[in-house]
């Protein structure tokens, strides 16, 4: 009995890892494939090895092993991508793949056709020709990702305890988004559209801070993976994710911030000529220009401009205006519209330079990331869960959520048309 008893347990045992081992699947990944200079869009490159060697590899065959600071020059040629060392041609081909001897290995990347300096990645890449340019797609480790982002996205002049919340958070950004360009053919690019992703970190205290928050992601209240939102400079308030995207998230709320004011990202001041503000608001459905207020102020942060029974969403007017920010005022001053404003980027979630500062008064990375994402906590990735659309999308009214989402995405909003916009149902970014 004992025998068969202790059998019992066992087995129970093992089905109880697989469970786990099945929920935390969706973030055990450890490589990421990213799209590299995917906004660039470049028609050459020059791949140099700079540490270890490279195999080079086209048409399903080894090519040439290069040894560091050997040159492999790769362009497109009639929708395939010719390669070539300068010592010889080495052909061309539908694909092409470089993959290194050793884990170790680095290589710099220069895009000719552009003024960026030279980018260094580890890993393996492989080139591809899609509509005259160059699809050069990195498969490296995913920490070192991680890593190369926290530089990218806040530099290499922080204080070690930001380093540690930009890690947590590209992290947990970069888990929710594996998807995001899996009909491209890759994971997440190195734009803004993701994360900004530069290539390897040239900092060691970045590396020390991803080492000290390894595996660490944020979690909302039922342990879900959150929208890991951030932008530079939220203005002294930041954004409730309904007024700039079409889904409510209860972490991600208005907050005042008083620790971003000193940065240069604060404050902003554009000037618009009136015919053009008129012609603009009147596309958006205001029926005339006697109707326009001729000064409009945000004393804290709104989500429109009401013009008699039209109301214009702000973050349409700042995408169309290419303004630093939603939280702008304005008045007209003779042949001109002066908008003055605060804040830099779509104002949801961490303010990286309200981060910056409270990270330098000593506050530790858990007491800012609960300060920017309401009721959520830091834990490992392996006891997170994907977080669904239900999880934080209450719906209004009965309102179905697919319907209000679909209402969301409407650019201009007439009051008389729903009664949605009364009661504030405008509910999500990057």
């Amino acid at each position: 009995m004992k025998s068969g008893l202790k059998a019992t347990l066992i087995i129970c045992a093992h089905l109880v890892l697989s469970l786990l081992n099945v929920n935390a699947q969706p973030f055990a990944a450890t490589s990421i494939s990213v799209c590299v200079y995917e906004q660039q869009k470049p028609s050459s490159l020059i791949l140099k090895p700079q540490t270890g060697r490279f195999r080079v590899f086209g048409g399903g065959r080894l090519l040439v092993e290069l040894n560091p600071n050997e040159l492999l020059f790769v362009t497109t040629a009639k929708g395939k991508v010719r390669i070539r060392t300068i010592a010889k041609a080495l052909g061309t081909f539908p694909k092409v793949l470089v993959k290194n001897i050793c884990d170790t290995a680095t290589f710099s990347l220069k895009a000719i056709d552009t003024p960026l300096v030279p980018r260094c990645y580890s890993g393996n890449i492989s080139f591809t020709a899609k509509d005259n340019s160059i699809l050069s797609i990195l498969d490296i480790d995913f920490e070192r990702y991680i890593s190369g982002v926290v530089e990218s996205e806040i530099g290499g002049k922080q204080v070690q305890e930001m380093y540690k919340v930009q890690a947590i958070i590209a992290r947990t950004y970069a888990l929710s988004n594996l998807k995001k360009h899996e009909a491209d053919g890759y994971q997440l690019c190195d734009g803004v559209h993701c994360q900004a992703f530069k290539g390897l970190p040239s900092v060691k205290n970045i590396l020390e801070a991803c080492e000290q928050t390894h595996d660490m992601v944020v979690v909302n209240r039922d342990n879900a993976m959150i929208t890991a939102a951030f932008h530079a400079n939220c203005g002294g308030q930041t954004v409730n994710s309904e007024d700039v995207w079409p889904k409510f998230k209860s972490y991600l709320r208005s907050t005042r911030c008083p620790y971003c004011s000193s940065s240069k990202s604060y404050a902003w001041r554009l000037s618009v000529p009136v015919e053009k503000w008129i012609s603009y608001t009147s596309e958006k459905g205001v029926s005339s220009s006697e109707a326009l207020p001729k000064f409009y102020q945000q004393k804290s942060r709104k989500a429109y401009l009401e013009v008699g029974k039209v109301a214009i969403p702000l973050h349409t007017i700042r995408k169309d205006l290419a303004l630093r920010s939603t939280y702008f005022s304005y008045k007209q001053v003779g042949d001109s519209i002066i908008f003055t404003g605060k804040g830099y980027g779509h104002g949801v979630g961490v303010c990286q330079d309200g981060a910056s500062a409270m990270a330098r008064m000593n506050m530790s990375c858990n007491q800012i990331i609960a300060f920017y994402y309401k009721g959520c906590k830091i834990v490992n990735r392996q006891q997170a869960t994907p977080e669904t659309d239900s999880t934080n999308s209450p719906t209004f009214d009965g309102v179905p959520n697919q319907i209000i989402d679909s209402i969301a995405t409407q650019t201009v909003y007439k009051k008389e048309d729903s009664t949605l916009h009364q009661k504030r149902l405008y509910p999500k970014r990057l």
